[in-house]
């Protein structure tokens, strides 16, 4: 005899063997009793919760004959012995259509069905039409449905089953009586288990039973089904370690190293555990899923809930102490990004890849704010970045040193200056890279919302004239001279990138450079006016400040004030110069230099 898998061996025959979901079974079963059958019925529920089954269930009910054959109407307690009953359960009975909408759910599909509803039964005592997938039916599929739906013939039920009933129109909907099909809770699926361990001679402990539940996510098809996998690779007493190893699921030891390494934001152990967990052959997405459950649960304790609601089986005093690291602040937004790296992982192959930034990002996010309410004792923040002072360098005649520093950082000190590297990461990348408008800045913090579907929610502010921490600043006396000096560069510089803001800056002078930010004298309020407000203008004017003092991006921000006294202009109208297209440095050099105006020559 051919082999039958677990989820087929053990489909449920009778409304009694169905588990968890009693409102629908009871509910059915009152209606056949009281000879209240409706024409059509809508399945809900996600995949594995015995929809399909009880579809096929209810169609026994209905067309039962009893074991001698002298039942006569419908039965609450199908027997399983008779012809319809046996027929139904081998899909062969002509009464009984089953009708998969993934791959039937053309409108000429649905013509074929309704022209053959108006001939009655043929064996048994009601035509049973059960639609798999009925959201997957087409547009014009279901509105050739409708009016059958609405006014079927005598003896004919409908049964639609689906997991998206949101895609479902309502006037399919409104036809039918709804049933919501639970999911599984940890305990009925365990209970399933065991009924089947039993029945197939094999044994398991308690802990494995566990996990194998949680993994089925609520589903239990998908719990027999990994069961069978399972036990293809040992029969009897299956530990923990089988279901991990079989599955390819991460244990609590991986994920307990990940917590700590998380909350001390240690990047190279991190990367180094990324590593590992990815030669092990783990699945990212168990991991993710995993960890996710435990930061919930150290959330649970932080907040002071009950324990019943925690999901992992650590020591209670494990997690505590696990809980002491982080703020529910810091809890939430982890869990934020660890749901959208799930989103993630679920269609890129990059699998490697987003997990590492996934666990960077957490890294980058760790600290705490707020004591948790349920007074666990947390971590102190850490203290704030050390700023980076450059050693003194002397600048070459024409041009300013702009090279990071690369002074050696004590033991103790050295996972603190992976926190700042780490956090200027965070602020200047995103995975999805998805900015409007690449020319204009913005000093608002990113957005925190939970369906942001970023690695990298929950970043700190980003400021678009953040100067990078390493650059060597110039002497500010240095600065002032060499920028006027190259007063007429940068206007022409200007001329080409926005011939409109040359008059604004061509009488301009530098005045002053404390830190970051340089004042520029100009002769027109109205000048000063327009620099001020317009962020795009005053951004373009630094990006080319920056590029003329041969420095990196960001690396100043300029101030404007309005001169007292309004000198002569001095420096000729900028000459026009035909070209083409700023292609490369070349032709910028050249209007640099010499000054001029690019045209379109399209």
């Amino acid at each position: 005899m051919a082999y039958v898998s677990l989820y087929r061996k053990y489909r449920p025959q009778d409304f009694e063997d169905v588990v968890g979901q009693e409102h629908v079974t009871t509910t059915l079963r009152n209606a056949i009793a009281a000879g209240r059958v409706a024409n059509g019925y809508l399945f809900c529920g996600t995949r594995g919760t015995a929809k399909t089954t009880c579809a096929r269930i209810l169609a026994k009910a209905l067309n039962c004959i009893g074991p001698d054959g002298t039942l006569t109407s419908p039965t609450t307690t199908p027997c399983n012995v008779c012809a319809p009953c046996l027929s139904i359960t081998s899909s062969s009975l002509v009464d009984v259509v089953e009708i998969d909408a993934a791959s039937h759910g053309k409108v000429e599909d649905v013509r074929d069905l309704t022209a053959n509803i108006k001939f009655p039964p043929m064996v048994g005592r009601y035509k049973v039409y059960i639609i798999d997938e009925a959201h997957q039916l087409s547009r014009d599929a279901m509105d050739a449905f409708l009016k059958t739906l609405e006014e079927p013939p005598d003896r004919v039920v409908f049964i639609l089953a689906t997991t998206e009933p949101d895609k479902l129109p309502i006037t399919i909907a409104s036809r039918c009586q709804v049933f919501e099909f639970r999911r599984g809770t940890l305990e009925e699926i365990e209970t399933r288990l065991r009924y089947v361990l039993q029945h197939e001679s094999a044994t398991a402990q308690d802990s494995a039973l566990r996990l194998l539940s949680r993994a089925a996510d609520g589903s239990y098809r998908d719990s027999l089904t990994l069961l069978e996998q399972v036990l293809a690779y040992n029969r009897q007493d299956i530990s923990r370690k089988d279901v991990n190893l079989v599955l390819g699921m991460v244990d609590d030891e991986m994920v307990d190293r990940s917590v700590v390494l998380i909350a001390d934001a240690n990047l190279a152990e991190l990367m180094n555990f990324a590593e590992e967990l990815i030669a092990g052959g783990k699945d990212v997405r168990h991991f993710l899923q995993g960890l996710s459950r435990r930061l919930r649960d150290l959330l649970v304790v932080q907040l002071g809930a009950s324990e019943s609601s925690l999901e992992s089986d650590v020591d209670t005093s494990v997690l505590r102490e696990q809980a002491s690291r982080y703020s529910p602040e810091a809890l939430i937004k982890h869990l934020r990004i660890l749901a959208a790296a799930e989103r993630e992982v679920r269609t890129s192959t990059q699998h490697r890849l987003l997990l590492e930034l996934a666990l960077l990002n957490l890294a980058g996010q760790s600290g705490t704010s707020t004591p948790p309410a349920a007074g666990v004792p947390v971590r102190q923040p850490a203290p704030p970045p050390r700023p980076v002072v450059a050693a003194p360098q002397v600048p070459e005649p024409t041009r300013y040193s702009a090279q990071p520093v690369n002074s050696p950082a004590p033991a103790e000190t050295r996972n603190e200056d992976n926190r700042q590297i780490l956090t200027s990461l965070v602020r200047e990348t995103s995975i999805n890279h998805r900015q409007d408008d690449a020319d204009e800045s913005s000093d608002k913090p990113l957005p925190l919302e939970p369906g942001h579907d970023s690695l990298f929610e929950g970043k700190a502010p980003v400021s678009a004239s953040s100067p990078t921490p390493a650059t060597v600043v110039p002497e500010a006396a240095e600065v002032i001279d060499k920028l006027n000096a190259l007063w007429p560069q940068l206007v022409n510089r200007m001329g080409s990138r926005s011939a409109s803001g040359v008059p604004f800056i061509r009488d301009g002078k530098a005045v002053q450079a404390v830190g970051r930010v340089i004042t520029i004298e100009l002769i027109e309020p109205l000048h000063v006016d327009r620099m001020t407000k317009n962020d795009r203008g005053r951004k373009v004017f630094e990006d080319i400040l920056n590029k003329t003092l041969d420095l990196p991006e960001n690396t100043y921000t300029v101030r404007c004030v309005l001169r007292v006294s309004t000198p002569q202009r001095v420096q000729p109208e900028p000459a026009r110069v035909e070209t083409y297209k700023n292609d490369g440095e070349l032709l910028d050099k050249v209007i640099a230099e010499f000054g001029g105006t690019l045209l379109d020559m399209d």
